[in-house]
């Protein structure tokens, strides 16, 4: 389940960015250190809101390096009491894109409560004074595909000017297994018409 909970996540976060489309490539990890106060001002009114979304419970803000895609940056906020989320920075033109993937979420998770999905946490919140949004989600633990995946050249080509080095990329049948009943699940669950496509803003 734990694993299957990963794919789960990795579709969770695709829907705030290849599929759909993003209105501007902003990278929010760079922006957080070009707004007034700086990124310690940003993520200390981060761990605030989270504080009282949950009756005042002291949590901490972690920065785990390579957490930054084409349209947003997470961090993981570290509650007293061992309870976990993840809060997704995205630039306010964004705004649309992140409202239409924690729609479809919540569609999911009302229709189909067998798929597992993070579990979105308020609105969408706005950094004052910045272009910057958030949201917070569940913070769920796992592997990155990167890390399981496995890479084994085996020939070189040259074509014309240009070499071309051929390379056979090996995937855990365990992983395959899952991310096929995952989709299946998903484009089985019967979303009612209304609620089976993203709206556009």
């Amino acid at each position: 389940m734990q694993c299957l909970s990963q794919v789960a996540l990795l579709f969770s976060l695709l829907l705030f960015s290849s599929v759909l489309r993003a209105e501007k490539r902003e990278r929010p990890r760079k922006l957080l250190n070009n707004v007034p106060g700086g990124r310690a001002r940003c993520l200390r009114e981060i761990s605030d809101r989270a504080s009282i979304m949950r009756q005042g419970i002291v949590n901490t803000i972690e920065e785990l390096g390579d957490t930054e895609g084409a349209y947003g940056y997470v961090i993981r906020v570290n509650f007293v009491d061992g309870v976990r989320w993840a809060a997704k920075i995205s630039a306010k033109v964004n705004r649309q894109m992140m409202f239409s993937g924690i729609q479809a979420s919540n569609a999911i998770e009302r229709y189909c409560p067998g798929i597992p999905l993070p579990k979105f946490h308020g609105d969408i919140q706005v950094i004052e004074n910045t272009d910057l949004i958030y949201v917070f989600m569940d913070w769920m633990r796992g592997i990155v595909l990167r890390d399981i995946v496995r890479y084994h050249e085996t020939a070189k080509r040259v074509h014309g000017f240009r070499n071309y080095t051929l390379v056979e990329t090996t995937i855990p049948r365990r992983t395959i297994t899952q991310l096929a009943e995952f989709v299946h699940n998903l484009t089985t669950c019967p979303l009612p018409k209304a609620q089976s496509r993203t709206p556009r803003g």
